[in-house]
């Protein structure tokens, strides 16, 4: 793909902006705004998108530029001081062996990999540690370097003796360094260099403590009981799990933001097993689960602030991008100014969220073989995934390190979200391109109906759905919200009519992250149809602290929502 592009947001109403990232390796390219159908048929390929064109008052070219994004996630603080000793100390469980940061102030660089653990110095190994480290096994790893240059770095396993090696090198001289959990701060583009696993506990200080400090910290000792507050970084990683930021129990930094979404309220290196919930043992859950393929931004520049005029319809539109041969289409909903048409569609956004970048059908194209008995076209946007692995993956998916997917994100580039993609399972539209459909079916009735998105039932309830004599649901509306569940019982129960055309609908426990309004979470739990299962301690959501996995099981079965009421004349 030469063309594609996202916009900030899924949906806006008249007066407000959307923003549009675009990256092409066009000199130019010509933007429109669509508005979007597609008439239904049994020659559903054959069938033309309707694109209507809006009055927008855009520029005739806009200025083709490649942009780039690099995945990953870490945690990264401001040092307050410079350094002239430097102590470092870390909790880690390896998930894939390659070398990677654990820790970093500056230049200097705590890795680790299967064949052990190294302390860098830029480029240049200052100290090594020759010994295995085994993938899903918690280690503890620490080094220091005093005023003269004298270096000792430590590796506790659990159930071996400790191995230390002790050496002098330059000493340090950082002035205000940042300092980077999980990652060393390069990527320009693709993948990120993160460390793939489970970090805790990272201790940073501007002493060189003594080899006594080392074991009484891999015994699980709190830093501060041994060094300087001051001078001590220790960030709580258990803190508010759903936010962006963790506070710092020294004084060294003033806390560390969170980049690109790792996993978050799952076990640490002193996890018992007596409790599986982050919120009644917060100090059990204190682990990032890193990852180089997260991603909550691709951070691209602007290209195209639009505000939607007054008077604009409520329905589907899109940015329609074209140079030569190439086009895109980036989605969005208008969302009605006022409440005046007597029906309402919701458009399940979080469902299309959910499957956003399945890489599946690509990845997988051979296997697939196998289940269709035959071999099925895939679109090649699907392929364009699999050379981009740094634009993030479905809830469906798991990371390169074999976990499960927890989050997605609409800052990115998201190609199955599109009027003309379809899915090889069905060789049909599925999801926003049958959804489509729907808006045609009601126009073609000659219906007066308004459009929203699960973002604005999630955040204006049943005040939102009490104003419409009727609520139609997208074809799939399958991952919610409590919040949303409420919303639509209370619409039923006063006597609203509800049009569930939906299937698999209301099935998984699903949240906003509050940290990243842009993203939403799940964890599946151990029951029904999945591509993966929680590992044990991660079932809670890290943005609401409740149980993942399905709605039935928490007594909200689709059918107790849905149901068909009967009512008395009058009533």
């Amino acid at each position: 793909m030469r063309l594609v592009g996202y916009a900030d947001r899924l949906s806006a109403r008249p007066g407000e902006h959307v923003t549009f990232h675009l990256s092409s390796e066009h000199p130019g390219m010509r933007p429109e705004i669509v508005r979007l159908r597609r008439p239904g048929g049994p020659l559903r390929h054959g069938v033309p998108l309707i694109e209507e064109p809006v009055a927008a008052d855009l520029p005739e070219v806009l200025e083709g530029r490649k942009q780039v994004t690099t995945s990953g996630s870490y945690a990264m603080a401001e040092v307050r001081q410079n350094l002239g000793a430097v102590g470092l100390a870390v909790w880690c469980r390896p998930t894939l062996p390659y070398p990677r940061p654990l820790l970093a102030v500056g230049d200097l660089v705590l890795s680790v990999s299967a064949d052990g653990v190294t302390l860098r110095s830029g480029q240049r190994a200052v100290a090594e540690l020759a010994a295995p480290v085994e993938e899903q096994v918690w280690v503890f790893v620490a080094a220091t370097i005093d005023q003269t240059g004298t270096v000792l770095l430590s590796l506790h396993r659990p159930g071996r003796p400790e191995l230390s090696v002790s050496c002098r090198t330059e000493p340090v001289r950082l002035v205000r360094p940042a300092l980077l959990l999980g990652g060393d701060g390069r990527g320009t583009g693709g993948l990120g260099h993160t460390f793939n696993g489970k970090v805790a506990r990272p201790v940073v200080s501007a002493t060189a403590w003594p080899h006594t400090t080392t074991g009484a910290l891999a015994a699980g000792a709190d830093p501060l009981t041994l060094l300087s507050a001051d001078s001590t970084s220790v960030l709580d990683l258990a803190v508010d799990p759903g936010g962006r930021r963790v506070p710092d129990r020294g004084g060294l930094t003033a806390g560390a933001e969170i980049r690109h979404l790792p996993g978050r309220g799952v076990p640490g290196p002193l996890w018992t097993g007596a409790e599986t919930d982050f919120r009644r043992a917060p100090a059990e859950f204190d682990a990032l689960h890193l990852h180089e393929d997260d991603l909550a931004d691709a951070s691209w520049v602007p290209d195209l602030i639009w505000t939607i005029p007054d008077g604009l319809p409520s329905g589907v539109y899109a940015l329609k991008v074209t140079a030569g041969e190439d086009v895109d289409r980036v989605p969005f909903v208008v969302t009605p100014a006022a409440h005046e048409a007597p029906v309402l569609v919701v458009l399940p956004t979080w469902t299309y969220l959910a499957y956003a970048n399945w890489r599946t059908y690509a990845e997988y194209e051979d296997e697939r073989i196998g289940i269709y008995g035959e071999r099925r076209g895939v679109d090649e946007r699907d392929r364009w995934l699999v050379e981009h692995p740094e634009f993030g993956r479905s809830l469906y998916d798991v990371h390169t390190d074999g976990s499960g997917v927890f989050f997605s994100s609409r800052l990115r580039p998201i190609v199955n979200i599109r009027p003309d993609y379809y899915t090889p399972t069905t060789r049909g539209f599925r999801h926003f391109a049958q959804d489509l459909q729907l808006l045609a079916w009601l126009d073609a009735r000659g219906e007066h109906y308004a459009v929203v998105t699960d973002d604005e039932i999630e955040r204006e309830g049943s005040a939102l759905l009490g104003q419409y004599r009727v609520v139609i649901t997208g074809s799939h509306p399958e991952y919610c919200s409590a919040g949303m569940l409420d919303s639509y019982l209370a619409y039923t129960r006063a006597c609203g009519r509800l049009m569930y055309l939906g299937g698999n609908g209301f099935y998984q426990v699903t949240a906003r992250h509050p940290g990243h309004p842009d993203a939403i979470e799940i964890r599946r739990g151990h029951a029904g149809v999945a591509t993966w299962v929680s590992d044990p301690g991660e079932e809670n959501l890290s943005a609401t602290g409740e149980p993942g996995g399905l709605w039935r099981l928490r007594g909200r079965a689709p059918n107790v929502l849905a149901r068909r009421r009967f009512h008395r004349p009058g009533t």
